[in-house]
């Protein structure tokens, strides 16, 4: 992570650095929503695009210079990401944010976050192990 200061909204100062975000999945919503802003946010630093569409990630991680691009999101290192967004088809949101949650890797899910209950459930207890309150 690249370290620089920021302004709160309360007003205070704090250290932060880049988040490098791996987006898994590069259809209409990655295309139209998430890459757009994430270009646009100096927090953000995309470091792997995620999809069964090699072609079409290929072209679009030339045009916003990612330069990961993977078929699975098995195959993410997770020592260089900080997070993953999911905007797969909605079939796939539960078991891939199962997946990466397992892997340790803080997770964001397009909505729906699965399309059955069962699949929430498992997706929010997977969540809390990894949990800790004190």
């Amino acid at each position: 992570m690249t370290s620089k200061s920021l302004t709160t909204s309360q007003g205070c100062w704090s250290k932060v650095g880049q988040v490098r975000v791996a987006l898994i999945g590069c259809g209409a919503v990655a295309q139209q929503m998430h890459l757009p802003v994430f270009a646009g946010h100096e927090g953000i630093d995309v470091v792997a695009l995620v999809d069964r569409d090699l072609d079409r990630a290929h072209k679009l991680a030339k045009g916003y210079g990612v330069s990961t691009v993977l078929s699975d999101v098995s195959e993410l290192p997770t020592s260089d990401i900080d997070a993953a967004v999911v905007a797969t088809p909605p079939f796939h949101h539960a078991p891939c944010a199962i997946e990466l949650l397992r892997r340790g890797i803080h997770v964001l899910v397009e909505k729906p976050m699965a399309t059955c209950y069962t699949w929430c459930q498992d997706t929010f207890s997977k969540m809390a192990s990894h949990l800790s309150f004190t």
